[in-house]
């Protein structure tokens, strides 16, 4: 933390930002001990934080954890039941095109909140706030292995 500057505010934003993440990566991606080791997984599941300098101006942070990762059928599911795609519509989508689902305002997996993540209201609010500093949030996941949000952004930058 020495080696980087950041505006207050921007600060407090990615601060915001990385304590959901981890709170959804314990909630949607953490599996419980008995799944994880029906799985072949140790008992416990990992989360990492990974921050560095991407290039002379951007940093890149990355929230990864060794759960269940998300599961594409799932989410294009939940958009159709929502009336967010048709069938035909969901079944065109790219990879990427579902994980941006998971950042739509009130989407979630769950039908009811929960008191660690909550349902649906966060994600939308990570990305906006990412952007908001001059950064974009990158999804890659590998069903049954884990996901990685990757977080790129600019600390100098001001808040918009």
């Amino acid at each position: 933390g020495t080696e980087i500057s950041m505006n207050k505010d921007s600060f407090h934003i990615l601060q915001d930002s990385v304590v959901h993440l981890l709170r959804n990566s314990l909630d949607h991606g953490i599996e419980l001990p008995d799944e994880r080791v029906k799985n072949g997984k140790s008992s416990k599941g990992k989360i990492e934080i990974i921050c560095f300098d991407e290039s002379e101006d951007e940093l890149k942070v990355i929230i990864r954890d060794d759960g269940k990762g998300i599961n594409t059928e799932l989410i294009t599911d939940k958009a159709v039941q929502k009336g967010l795609y048709t069938t035909e519509d969901a079944k065109k989508l790219s990879q990427e095109e579902i994980y941006d689902i998971i950042f739509l305002p009130t989407f979630s997996e769950r039908e009811e909140a929960d008191e660690l993540s909550g349902r649906g209201v966060g994600m939308d609010i990570v990305k906006k706030n990412i952007e908001k500093i001059g950064g974009r949030v990158v999804v890659n996941s590998d069903f049954g292995m884990g996901t990685e949000i990757v977080l790129f952004f600019k600390p100098g930058e001001p808040v918009a």
